[in-house]
């Protein structure tokens, strides 16, 4: 519709201006006709009568004639004059020096120009008529008015018939299936199915009704019957997981019972076994001093090393089965680090001198940590008895205390590390995770270096007590041989702040 208004439009205005074309070529055969004689003869005040009475046509905008044969009189290449209609509708004389007649010019239509002759054929000049705008914007006005009722009226009449075609049609048949819809069963489903007449897609929508309603009825069949086998499954679980919590708890209460026993078992096991310990290394010892025969030396100081290491194994295992348990109890305060090494290096100076051996630590040094005295003293002495055992005869040990900082969530927590390097001949790779394990030692330590394999056990359980970390190097950090073992404390314990 908006097309053929469009080309209707086009097309009258193309109608309106041949029709202004056809008045003008009209006007100017006629204004030729009776300008010739006057422009022949110098009429000059009929022949401005003449143009004026063109001009004064509605349809006319101004009339404008070029004389030659009055420019020639003159001297003159080219002598313009005329007629123009003013913004009130005057006719005044054309003057080509006021620009609002220009620009009026410029806007108006121009019909093509004609010559003016004479009757022996001298071309006496040329006129132009400038047609005026108003006829064609009245007629396209109409038009438009014309086309807009035309376009309103034919919309009402489609609107009107396609919503009597909907109605008769497809809301009729609709309604049949929303009212069957509307009768629903308690699981909201329709009590029959659908049947709708009318067009096609009516059909095809109550078919695909009805095949949605069969699939939503079977699945909630199959649903119920998961459902209620859901719920047999739930009841069989619940049952078993009762059963199996009551299989756990009394479980864990013999659990708790047998490490009781066993703790108790280790308890009595190390207190009736270290008095006679003490009473053969006390013998042995007496003996050594007494005999002579270096055979009987070897075999009694073969006796003495046994009976100390039995007798470390007897000391260790009341520790660790208090560790294990949770049940150590830690006394923890601020204390100099530095001493505590000390003390330790000096406890165990009568161990150095079987091998030969020194230990480097700077005894000026004194960084302070909240741990429990004892337990750290422990810990030093089981690290620093680890290097004696591995290291070389002749052979040196270096202890460092550091600052440092442990990695958190939230933010690196100030710490003070400890690093026991000696110089013998290490850890291998695949083992050096598994040295802090209860009763396992490097394959390298078995047949020169003895131990209950629970030392750094114990030291690993101490660590973790005072929320630290452990671990070994070997060889240690620019180094090619040895091994460095490694203590990471927090400086203050977050869980067991220092009172103030």
């Amino acid at each position: 519709m908006s097309i053929n208004a469009t080309y209707t439009y086009l097309n009258t205005r193309q109608q309106v201006i041949i029709d202004l074309d056809e008045r003008a070529q009209t006007s100017l055969e006629s204004l030729n006709t009776n300008l010739s004689g006057l422009i022949a003869s110098y009429a000059i005040n009929d022949y401005k009568q003449l143009i004026a009475t063109e001009t004064a046509k509605p349809h006319v905008s101004a009339v404008l004639v070029e004389d030659n044969n009055f420019a020639e009189i003159i001297g003159v290449s080219t002598y313009l004059s005329g007629k123009i209609k003013n913004e009130k509708g005057i006719v005044e004389d054309f003057d080509n020096k006021k620009a609002s007649m220009l620009e009026q010019l410029q806007q108006a239509y121009a019909s093509p120009s004609i010559d003016i002759t004479s009757h022996s054929g001298k071309l006496l000049g040329k006129v132009t008529l400038y047609l005026s705008d108003a006829v064609l914007d009245e007629r396209l006005n109409l038009l438009i008015k014309e086309t807009l009722l035309s376009t309103v009226f034919i919309t009402i009449i489609l609107i009107t018939l396609l919503f009597i075609s909907i109605r008769l049609f497809v809301l009729r048949h609709l309604s049949t299936i929303v009212d069957s819809l509307s009768m629903v069963d308690n699981k909201g489903l329709p009590l029959q199915p659908l049947n709708a007449n009318g067009p096609r897609e009516i059909q095809l929508l109550s078919a695909s009704i009805n095949h949605m309603i069969s699939d939503i009825t079977s699945s909630r069949n199959i649903l119920q019957q998961q459902h209620e086998e859901l719920d047999k499954l739930n009841e069989s679980l619940e049952l078993r997981v009762r059963q199996r919590t009551t299989e756990l708890r009394k479980a864990r209460d013999e659990a708790n019972n047998a490490n009781q026993a066993k703790s108790m078992f280790l308890a009595n096991m190390s207190h009736e076994l270290r008095t006679p310990m003490h009473a053969i290394i006390s013998f042995t010892s007496l003996a050594l001093k007494r005999e002579q025969d270096q055979k009987n030396l070897h075999f009694l100081e073969n006796i003495k090393v046994s009976s100390e290491r039995l007798t470390q194994l007897l000391n260790s295992l009341p520790d660790l089965s208090k560790l294990e348990a949770g049940k150590m109890q830690a006394e923890f305060a601020t204390h100099d680090l530095g001493k505590i090494l000390s003390k330790t290096i000096a406890q165990l100076e009568s161990l150095l001198k079987p091998k030969n051996l020194k230990i480097l630590f700077d005894e000026q040094t004194s960084l302070q940590a909240y741990v429990d005295e004892n337990l750290y003293a422990q810990v030093a002495v089981n690290l620093i008895a680890n290097a004696i055992k591995f290291s070389p005869e002749q052979g040196e040990i270096s202890i460092r205390l550091i600052r440092s900082s442990i990695e958190s969530d939230e933010a690196p927590v100030d710490a003070v590390t400890l690093i026991i390097t000696d110089n013998g001949m290490g850890i291998p790779d695949d083992q050096i995770d598994l040295i802090f394990e209860q009763f396992v030692q490097s394959d390298r330590t078995y047949s020169n270096s003895g131990g209950t394999g629970l030392g750094l056990a114990i030291s690993k359980q101490i660590v973790q007590l005072h929320n630290g970390l452990i671990w070994a190097e070997s060889p240690p950090r620019g180094k090619q041989r040895g091994t460095a073992l490694q203590v990471e404390i927090p400086i203050s314990q977050p869980k067991l702040q220092e009172p103030e």
